[in-house]
């Protein structure tokens, strides 16, 4: 994946954490962690913070799914979900061409559990293809 790509995943989760218009220490954490993960210069990161870009979504199916998940975890990390983010998340889901509803159910799934699997998290978008 590009820089430019994983800049724009993680431009994403920074707008969820403004979604609530709090940003708390521990969700900038787990934004730098992800940052790292995805091997992305912390400057690279910091300079998102500043400058407001226009990226794209991804296109992949997975990707888009995964990016969605992510997202999710983003808006759980401090605990505290706000109807704001869970609407963020939704218009985003909706905008990549995913189905709300099944981002409802992804919902519902990390309600009962902390973490879905790879197979769970493709199974939960895939019933409303059928």
């Amino acid at each position: 994946m590009k820089l430019e790509e994983k800049l724009a995943l993680l431009k994403q989760l920074y707008q969820m954490t403004q979604a609530d218009r709090t940003i708390k220490p521990v969700e900038y954490n787990f934004l730098y962690e992800i940052a790292l993960s995805m091997e992305v210069p912390l400057e690279k990161l910091e300079e998102m913070f500043e400058v407001e870009n226009n990226y794209d979504l991804p296109k992949d199916k997975q990707q888009k799914i995964i990016q969605i998940y992510r997202l999710a975890l983003m808006m759980k990390v401090d605990k505290e979900i706000a109807p704001e983010e869970i609407n963020t998340l939704k218009s985003l889901a909706m905008q990549m061409g995913l189905h709300p509803e099944s981002v409802q159910i992804m919902l519902e799934a990390l309600n009962r559990k902390k973490t879905l699997n790879f197979d769970e998290l493709m199974s939960v978008f895939n019933i409303q293809e059928n």
